[in-house]
């Protein structure tokens, strides 16, 4: 399996960047390599959540489908795991993690394992890929919880 790893220390608390990814339906608003998430099933502990991914041509003809469905558990305040169980890639595991470092500082780790099931060439493609789409993971997530962020009191109109 090839391993993708992303970590930062965000200005905000477990609880408010646990929130923005648990929002699985919100991932295209987060992360803009997803084009859409739906949780298509529940169950005690856990969510499938089906998402399509934003794949350049050059990928996307060596798939049999751009979307991949993930089964999503969760600690609260703590870590995400999201286990494929189907789509375009042969397996793919995803684990969040969040650790307060300090009162409204938080490190969060993304790690991604996955196995595209094809020749060394697609997966090299399928790699950079992935590379690319993660790379400012952190960025956009924080972006987004800062959107997120109630605004202050305004000043009266005088």
């Amino acid at each position: 399996m090839t391993k993708v790893t992303q970590e930062a220390d965000l200005p905000f608390s477990c609880k408010e960047l646990f929130n923005a990814v648990a929002d699985y339906e919100k991932f295209p608003q987060i992360f803009p390599s997803i084009r859409s998430a739906k949780i298509v099933a529940s169950g005690t502990g856990s969510k499938d959540v089906e998402m399509a991914f934003k794949v350049p041509p050059a990928i996307s003809a060596f798939l049999s489908s751009t979307s991949q469905t993930v089964r999503a558990t969760a600690t609260p305040d703590s870590d995400i795991k999201l286990h494929s169980i189907g789509g375009a890639l042969k397996a793919m595991d995803i684990h969040w993690t969040f650790n307060e470092v300090s009162p409204g500082k938080t490190h969060v780790k993304f790690e991604m394992d996955y196995d595209t099931g094809m020749s060394a060439a697609v997966n090299g493609t399928v790699k950079i890929f992935i590379n690319r789409s993660t790379k400012d993971i952190m960025d956009h997530l924080a972006d987004h919880v800062r959107a997120q962020a109630p605004k202050g009191p305004t000043a009266p109109n005088p």
